[in-house]
């Protein structure tokens, strides 16, 4: 059984910019998505946040809320928040026929694109952090963060599963409803039917991006990579809204909490001292995005350089 299907409405707001990431880029019929820029122009960013929208796909929003958060008082703070459209969007917000677009959920697991290319997801994060290390358009930048709430959070942990990024990249993941696992053991064990081990909830039939590496070598890169867990203690509804539900989640845990604390005792089991990543709860928060970036253990976690 696959991911309960949770349809959302159109999203309510399209990013003021837009992105050309295909290899047809030079192309004026190559596919285009939007994406919302704030903070610090490119030759005075410092720092570089890739934020990654939720269920809702509502990048403005993330945008503003990072920059909220991380640019206040900050003149060398920049955020990105590309924009994740499904086909209903393109067609409210009557966008060009060639604009890049996802199946509901799809952009979260890093499938391909729909429209005029079928660049993957994960390929498009791939070409916003290329173009970032590139000093000739961010001569001063130092630091790339991509983070990610909800859905978003479920996105940038397989993205930094999967990514070949050689540049240096820091990955905050945020109360998402669900993780890629590795192994074959679950908390708790899934009737024999499910797809507990299957990507996205494993890497059993992962996508064409993530086949260059063996399961063994992808986990060993994984742990070694700056990789942030950020928890707030009160998302721990069961019966949330937009939780995902089906066996194969399930079989991680009754709530985000839960299978958050329960994937972070995983990777410590297999790993111990090896393991380079952080984790932290955060009390008095639930399933709130600006809440949580707020936090003095989100600071912590896009800013300490341990």
């Amino acid at each position: 059984m696959a991911e309960t299907k949770l349809a959302t409405a159109n999203t309510a707001e399209i990013g003021e910019s837009r992105l050309t990431p295909g290899i047809n880029a030079a192309d004026a019929a190559a596919g285009e998505m939007p994406l919302a820029l704030r903070g610090a122009t490119p030759g005075a960013a410092r720092r570089a946040i890739i934020i990654i929208h939720g269920r809702r796909r509502d990048a403005p929003f993330y945008a503003d809320l990072a920059a909220n958060a991380f640019c206040n008082g900050s003149a060398d703070v920049l955020v990105i928040a590309p924009q994740f459209l499904t086909a209903a969007d393109i067609v409210h917000h009557q966008l060009p026929a060639t604009s890049l677009h996802w199946h509901e959920t799809g952009w979260m697991q890093g499938e391909e694109a729909l429209g005029a290319e079928p660049i993957s997801a994960f390929a498009v994060l791939d070409y916003l952090i290329d173009t970032l290390a590139d000093p000739s358009g961010y001569p001063v930048l130092e630091q790339i963060i991509i983070a990610g709430h909800s859905g978003g959070g479920q996105m940038v942990q397989r993205f930094a599963i999967l990514t070949h990024t050689p540049h240096p990249v820091r990955f905050v993941v945020a109360n998402p409803s669900s993780y890629a696992w590795f192994g074959q053991a679950r908390p708790h064990a899934p009737p024999a039917d499910t797809l507990a081990t299957r990507w996205k909830y494993g890497l059993d039939a992962r996508p064409a991006y993530g086949a260059p590496l063996d399961d063994d070598a992808l986990e060993q890169r994984y742990i070694n990579r700056d990789v942030r867990y950020l928890l707030g203690m009160l998302d721990c509804d069961p019966q949330h809204a937009m939780l995902d539900r089906s066996p194969a989640a399930m079989s991680q845990g009754a709530n985000r909490l839960e299978r958050g604390r329960n994937f972070w005792a995983s990777l410590r089991q297999r790993h111990g001292a090896a393991l380079r990543h952080h984790y932290a709860e955060i009390p008095d928060v639930g399933h709130e995005p600006a809440i949580l970036f707020a936090s003095p253990e989100a600071r912590s976690a896009f800013w300490s350089s341990s």
